[in-house]
């Protein structure tokens, strides 16, 4: 018998909002690879494949390159941002 390359993967049940920050990390061009642990997202860029990226908030998905995230992906659409400048 030959032995066959298997591939393990295993998900985590994630909440709405970060299984949608994972998926638009995911879709970036500058991420190489991404995974969560413990609920955190992981990215690891291109430029830099040897240090991982930890995102936790919508405000922390800038260090990607998503400067303006799509509210509405993110489930977050409802809420009334003020500007208080």
């Amino acid at each position: 018998m030959k032995k066959k390359d298997i591939r393990v993967f295993v998900n985590e049940d994630l909440t709405p909002l970060r299984s949608a920050m994972r998926r638009m990390v995911k879709e970036q061009v500058s991420v190489k690879n991404v995974t969560t642990r413990n609920g955190k997202i992981l990215a690891w860029l291109t430029d830099e494949p040897n240090r991982a990226i930890e995102i936790n908030t919508p405000d922390e998905l800038s260090k990607v390159g998503i400067v303006t995230p799509d509210w509405k992906r993110l489930h977050m659409d409802h809420i009334v941002w003020e500007n208080n400048v």
